[in-house]
């Protein structure tokens, strides 16, 4: 008789134990791996939310570094809480435009002035620009473009208040940066400063402000507050991260250190308003400095040009940063048509004041 080894195995009894000890450690565990599961991903979204605030702001702080306008051409174009638009040279034309920030070479149609020409709306306004057609000192076409950013809101979003910020050179079309900017209606995204009394002063505007307002020349800082926001998928809860700066415009004096005196004087020598002899049709215009003009950040900071058509109004049409010079000029390539036009300057003072005008002359184009 063959006789065969017993078979080994478990009982029944010994596998429902074993069930019973796996389900146990899996109850145990699971709300472990569930609770760190959500914590990486929260900690993701609070990274991500914050490198999209972040973006948004060195997006715009870069170019607003290198703002500066030509000849007549404004540095700051509109103003206004979800939208800022400046010119500056970004956009390298040629292999001769050394001083544009980009060092990429796209061709001057796409690194130049924007041409009347071409003239549109500003994103967001009814505002047409340019109102000429911009030229360097030397009276070749201008390189610096106009660089717009604006915010829209964001359709497809699940969150109410989330943005989508746009730049646009010229009239070229707008490139979407970036979406999930968390901006509720009671917060801008930018604001705007200026120098009174040794310390920075909120500009207080619910409106754009643009390039030919007098109120465009007090502005000396623009600050960006951009939120970015996350939603835990697991619970519902929003997360938004906010970061905050502030740049201060090229060419402005730095924020003054001892006390504003008084308005500062306007101009009295030097006062003069011709017809450019060579060149585009422009006035030239010139003027001696302001007593108040001695370099220091307590004095004068901006001299505002003023023109005024035949039987029209009064508008600012370009700045000059006071450099403690001898003289200054400045060349208007923007009156249209033929007429008689009649030219001032006033001199805005670090407490947010500004002079009597100072009567340069008068012009008449053929």
């Amino acid at each position: 008789m063959t006789l065969y080894a017993r078979r080994a195995g478990f009982s029944l009894v010994e596998m429902m134990v074993a069930m019973a000890v796996t389900l146990i450690v899996f109850a145990i565990t699971l709300p472990f791996v569930r609770a760190q599961t959500r914590s990486l991903g929260s900690t993701a979204g609070r990274l991500d939310a914050d490198q999209v605030a972040r973006f948004a702001m060195r997006a715009v702080a870069a170019d607003l570094r290198q703002a500066v306008g030509e000849s007549g051409q404004p540095t700051l174009v509109a103003a206004g809480p979800i939208l800022l638009s400046f010119n500056a040279n970004i956009r390298r034309a040629d292999s001769l435009d050394v001083g544009a920030f980009d060092d990429e070479v796209i061709g001057h149609a796409g690194g130049s002035s924007w041409p009347l020409a071409r003239a549109a709306a500003l994103p967001l306004t009814a505002r047409t620009y340019p109102v000429a057609d911009y030229v360097s000192a030397a009276g070749d076409t201008s390189r610096t473009e106009t660089i717009t950013y604006y915010l829209e809101w964001d359709s497809t979003a699940t969150v109410a208040d989330t943005y989508a910020m746009y730049r646009q050179f010229n009239d070229q079309a707008p490139t979407r940066l970036i979406t999930g900017l968390y901006l509720p209606d009671t917060q801008p995204f930018f604001t705007y400063y200026r120098n009174v009394n040794s310390r920075l002063q909120e500009i207080p505007e619910d409106t754009v402000i643009f390039w030919d307002s007098a109120r465009m020349a007090e502005v000396r800082t623009v600050g960006f507050r951009a939120s970015g926001i996350y939603v835990n998928r697991f619970d519902g809860s929003e997360f938004v991260r906010t970061i905050e700066t502030r740049v201060t415009l090229p060419l402005a004096l730095a924020t003054a250190t001892s006390p504003c005196g008084a308005a500062p004087t306007a101009p009295t020598a030097g006062l003069s308003a011709v017809l450019t002899a060579s060149g585009p049709r422009g006035v030239a215009l010139g003027w001696n400095k302001s007593t108040e003009d001695t370099g220091e950040p307590d004095g004068a900071l901006t001299y505002v040009v003023e023109r005024q058509p035949t039987a029209g109004a009064w508008s600012a049409v370009g700045t000059l940063a006071a450099v403690d010079a001898v003289s200054y000029s400045w060349t208007d390539y923007h009156p249209s048509g033929s007429g008689t036009y009649a030219y001032r300057v006033r001199v805005l003072g670090c407490g947010g004041t500004t002079s009597a005008p100072a009567t340069l002359g008068s012009v008449t184009l053929p």
